[in-house]
């Protein structure tokens, strides 16, 4: 996570200080994250639990878990229903319109030298 918040930073919000929320389980701590953090007021975390983090909806499949995780396992079809449905209303109820998505394995290589938000704006 240091190596991607680094460049992250190097390569565009050093600049643009757009916010970024980092997404979780809950296993960072209050003391991980203010180590993650380092300073970078736009840096802050969201727990997934609750609605966010279902298995699935009671109307969905009904209590068939085994049917429901499929192959990935539960963990992976929790993400998929995440970043699927539950990002948007959580993210508009934050006051977001748009997101970026970038995963523990994501590294911003070179510079990006406009915001990509106000892009997204302007071009839709």
């Amino acid at each position: 996570l240091k190596k991607n918040l680094d460049l992250l930073y190097k390569n565009y919000n050093n600049k643009q200080k757009d916010d970024i929320i980092i997404l979780h389980e809950g296993d960072f701590g209050p003391e991980d994250q203010e180590k993650i953090i380092d300073g970078r007021r736009e840096v802050s975390f969201m727990t997934l639990d609750g609605e966010n983090w279902a298995q699935h909806p009671a109307s969905g499949i009904g209590d068939n878990d085994c049917c429901w995780a499929g192959v990935e396992g539960i963990g992976y079809r929790k993400m998929m229903r995440w970043y699927a449905i539950r990002i948007w209303p959580a993210m508009k109820a934050k006051g977001y319109k748009y997101v970026a998505r970038f995963d523990d394995d994501s590294y911003l290589l070179s510079e990006i030298p406009y915001n990509l938000f106000g892009f997204m704006e302007h071009f839709g």
